[in-house]
């Protein structure tokens, strides 16, 4: 009863933050209808538990063994209750990653128990995640580099969510663009906050006028979905109302070529809610030299 009390109020608090998000807010207007619809389902992303909010720990590993555990002789320490003190090792030799876990380690990946096993990496799709009380943990891969992330469902972070800050709902930050292609994709190499590398694909720029300002962008490929285009963007607000290293995007691709450049749905990046994202830092070419007072607000933990 208690439960359903805390979350009616959570409910009614949140809708009351999302009308407020508004200058003139149109209950009946499909524009603000969507946004809402938007802004809800972010939240409820947020709140669940494959939220960024639960990764609490990311574990670069070196070649050769790597012991881990929650005793502090390991190369990897796993401060939490659901980490024995010696669980295992994981080995790297030239790009493959076997796990050997210890005697008495319930260690399992899709409920079976495991002992030994090469582990499947981010890089497919569908890595290999192992498990044990509260906490999960997979191996992903970011440029040559292979590291331990680890997820904890009783993440403080987690716990003390506080919902998502937002500049008020505008039509004019909403606009179409045109693609114009160049003669060839462009193959652009992004520096992450980590200090490694990823690569993308860019067919062309965007040109567009915002506000009176003519601008320009360069989108990146998702490979997922021909549909989409994705950016990272950063602006004046960058560092003071908004995440300091930018935000990210979605794109859809129109029907006619056009492509809908919506601002209120410029998001923080995961890196803006944990310390162990890997996150894409914004090319040069999309530092804008304008303010864009649209989409999500910095988000600050002590709120």
């Amino acid at each position: 009863m208690q439960r359903n009390r805390i979350f009616l109020v959570c409910s009614l608090l949140l809708l009351f933050t999302l009308l407020s998000c508004s200058e003139s807010f149109d209950p009946d207007d499909p524009f603000y209808k969507s946004e809402l619809k938007w802004r809800k389902e972010r939240d409820e992303r947020m709140r669940k538990p494959t939220s960024w909010l639960t990764i609490a720990g990311l574990f670069w590993l070196e070649k050769g063994s790597n012991s881990f555990g929650s005793g502090e002789e390991n190369d990897i320490l796993l401060l939490s209750p659901s980490a024995p003190q010696y669980m295992g090792t994981i080995e790297l030799k030239e790009n493959i990653l076997f796990l050997k876990v210890n005697p008495g380690i319930s260690l399992s990946i899709d409920g079976k128990l495991i002992r030994e096993k090469q582990l499947v990496t981010d890089v497919s799709g569908k890595p290999d995640i192992l498990e044990i009380g509260d906490i999960k943990f997979w191996i992903i891969k970011r440029g040559d580099r292979y590291a331990l992330r680890l997820r904890d469902m009783k993440s403080k972070r987690f716990a003390e969510y506080h919902g998502i800050d937002y500049y008020p709902m505008q039509k004019d930050y909403s606009v179409k663009a045109k693609l114009v292609p160049y003669d060839k994709p462009k193959t652009a190499i992004i520096l992450t906050v980590v200090g490694t590398e990823q690569e993308y694909i860019i067919p062309g720029y965007l040109e567009f006028t915002l506000r009176g300002k003519s601008l320009r962008l360069d989108p990146f490929v998702v490979k997922s979905d021909s549909t989409l285009f994705f950016l990272i963007i950063k602006d004046g607000t960058s560092g003071e109302s908004t995440y300091g290293a930018g935000r990210y995007m979605y794109s859809k691709i129109m029907a006619d070529g056009s492509v809908d450049l919506n601002f209120n749905r410029a998001y923080n990046p995961p890196c803006a809610f944990t310390p162990y994202a890997t996150c894409p830092l914004p090319p040069e070419q999309n530092i804008m030299n304008v303010s864009l007072e649209a989409g999500e607000k910095n988000y600050h933990k002590d709120h």
